[in-house]
């Protein structure tokens, strides 16, 4: 389930992304929330929240802008000079580290780590 659709995207986020790159990465970005929220949220539309829809936007536009600035670029190569030519390379854990860095920090800005749907232990509150 996307928890933030196209409509929410532009009209209150205020998102500029084409419709055709929103959906693969808010499918993504919903994917990674119900991994952080430990599935609470599945089936339960009463507990998406305004945070929670601004996490999937916030996530979804890192997901777009990552992965369309990594298609850019030569794969594995981090820097590269011309003159006197130098080149250095990024392993691919590093790619995927920096990408699940921005993808965390995009997320932790709307849904706290202490939210208590980020909550790992048994919760009676749901």
């Amino acid at each position: 389930m996307i928890y933030a659709d196209y409509r929410y995207y532009q009209q209150e986020w205020r998102g500029n992304l084409p419709e055709k790159d929103w959906y693969p990465a808010a499918r993504e970005a919903s994917a990674y929330v119900d991994l952080i929220t430990f599935g609470r949220l599945k089936g339960h539309s009463e507990r998406v929240t305004e945070d929670v829809q601004n996490a999937v936007c916030a996530a979804a536009e890192a997901i777009a802008h990552y992965d369309s600035a990594l298609s850019q670029r030569s794969p594995g190569v981090s820097s590269e000079s011309v003159g006197s030519q130098s080149i250095s390379y990024e392993g691919a854990a590093s790619v995927q580290e920096s990408r699940a860095q921005a993808l965390r920090s995009a997320v932790d800005c709307y849904l706290l780590p202490g939210d208590p749907l980020r909550y790992a232990g048994v919760c009676e509150c749901w």
